[in-house]
C-alpha cells in the first residue's frame, strides 16, 4: 500500500509529517489546500 505524505519544516529545523493519504489526488488537492494557508515554502 502507498501513501502519500506531505512534508514540511521550519527554518534549521527537521523535515516533519505534516499529513498523510490514500491516494494521489487527495494528496495533490490538499497540498494546494496547504500552501493557500501557508506559503509556497
Amino acid at each position: 500500500m502507498t501513501v502519500y505524505k506531505i512534508k514540511g519544516k521550519y527554518q534549521d529545523q527537521p523535515w516533519e509529517d505534516i499529513d498523510e493519504f490514500d491516494t494521489e489526488a487527495e494528496a495533490i488537492s490538499m497540498l494546494g489546500e496547504y500552501r493557500m494557508a501557508y506559503g509556497p515554502g
